[in-house]
């Protein structure tokens, strides 16, 4: 920050309770090159989360103007002091913690003097943000718990969707294998009879060797020869479709364990993702 470079001389400092209570801190600091007085908080939260809020309370005191990291607020009237003419304020990040500060200023930009302000009304406007802060930075961070449990849920979810998708395309191999095997003898009836009526035509075709108006010799043994591989490779894939068919049963059982799993995970999932939701629905009651 160019126009404010703190140095903080503590003035006083409020005893600390055995609760380890919040306090206002006052200082000298630099501003525009002279220095002036700051009250100032230390608010456990990124000055990023804080600068909105604060811009946004501080708007309720008079028109706000940003320039860069400084606000300067034109007050309209306030408690904290009748000669309280405008208020400059920034806010320091020291990473785990931040400090907003307040310059209070009269009407010819000097800093108010102690006598000048009403001490009550000024814990008002920085402790009243400080609650605020503290109820926002709780809220921030169970939207962000809820948006975890909502990945959560949503993997549930698909793994659920992933076992219901195995199965059904479990039940769909059974059936079309088991289909298979169930035409499967009439398709092999089917091939035998063709190749018996080819091997009566080869021993009608030797009785009749002499007659030139037979069928090719030739083209009989091929089809004969082609009948046999039918029946062989109808019978080979009648084997496999078994096969694929006692296994395609065996991973049912599995397959049915691992879809009860994803609806319990699912179930489990739901809960916690709806006690996430009451959880910002009761923090937004306060």
């Amino acid at each position: 920050m160019k126009k404010i470079t703190a140095f903080l001389l503590f003035i006083c400092l409020t005893a600390a309770s055995s609760t380890f209570g919040q306090h206002i801190l006052k200082s000298s600091t630099l501003y525009e090159g002279e220095v002036f007085t700051t009250d100032y908080i230390f608010i456990r939260s990124e000055a990023k989360s804080l600068e909105k809020d604060w811009k946004t309370y501080l708007s309720k005191t008079g028109s706000v103007s940003d320039d860069k990291d400084l606000l300067t607020v034109k007050v309209n009237s306030s408690d904290i002091s009748r000669d309280l003419d405008k208020i400059i304020s920034y806010i320091v990040d020291h990473k785990e913690f931040s400090a907003v500060h307040v310059i209070l200023l009269d009407d010819n930009n000097r800093s108010l003097n102690v006598n000048q302000i009403n001490p009550e009304a000024l814990e008002r406007l920085l402790f009243d943000f400080y609650d605020l802060a503290y109820y926002n930075e709780e809220l921030r961070m169970a939207n962000t718990d809820l948006e975890l449990a909502e990945k959560l849920h949503d993997n549930a979810e698909k793994s659920k969707s992933r076992a219901e998708r195995a199965l059904a395309s479990n039940l769909k191999s059974q059936e079309k294998y088991g289909k298979k095997l169930s035409q499967s003898p009439e398709k092999l009836a089917e091939i035998i009879h063709d190749k018996n009526e080819v091997y009566q035509q080869i021993l009608q075709r030797d009785v009749n060797a002499t007659d030139s108006t037979e069928t090719d010799p030739d083209d009989l043994d091929k089809e004969f020869s082609k009948q046999e591989k039918k029946i062989i490779k109808t019978r080979n894939l009648e084997e496999k479709n078994a096969d694929r068919l006692i296994k395609a049963e065996k991973e049912f059982e599995g397959l049915t364990d691992d879809l009860i799993a994803a609806r319990v995970e699912l179930g489990k999932a739901t809960q916690v993702l709806e006690s996430k939701k009451v959880v910002i629905q009761d923090l937004k009651k306060k």
